[in-house]
């Protein structure tokens, strides 16, 4: 589903992952954001409750203060994007992807599939044995050479 311009799909998934990195400004969070600014944004309906615990723990630990805390909460919270609940297909698809990956994981994968649009994530490499085991979508990534001093 390219845009009506033909730069690029007029919809991506965004990974949890991404979103996480991309509310707290980490490195690869330049990449993310030219990832996503032009284009319209889905996700299963987990990805801004998963990102919003995974701050809170940050913060728990000391990691975070609360004007960052705040910064970042806003942040996820005011991103346009259609959520989409988990059905019985997302589901069963994402159980069939456990084998090569975490089942929320294959959440993001299966929407993606379904909808036929990339998916955007930070790093390829805990996902990245799945391209030789049937995953039927795109995954973008930083390329590794953008950022040699963070590992997948």
């Amino acid at each position: 589903m390219p845009r009506a311009d033909g730069w690029g799909p007029a919809v991506i998934v965004l990974h949890s992952d991404a979103l996480l990195c991309a509310a707290l400004a980490e490195p690869r969070s330049e990449w993310v954001i030219t990832q996503i600014v032009h284009d319209d944004l889905a996700a299963p309906s987990h990805q801004p409750t998963w990102v919003l615990g995974a701050l809170l723990a940050l913060a728990g630990r000391g990691l975070l203060d609360d004007g960052e805390l705040g910064e970042a909460f806003s942040a996820v919270l005011t991103l346009p994007q259609e959520l989409h609940a988990p059905d019985a297909g997302l589901v069963g698809r994402a159980r069939d992807l456990t084998a090569v990956m975490p089942f929320l994981d294959g959440l993001h994968v299966a929407l993606a599939e379904r909808l036929d649009v990339p998916l955007v994530l930070t790093a390829a490499g805990r996902l990245g044995a799945a391209d030789e085991d049937g995953v039927r979508c795109q995954m973008l990534s930083p390329p590794a050479w953008l950022y040699p001093d963070h590992s997948d």
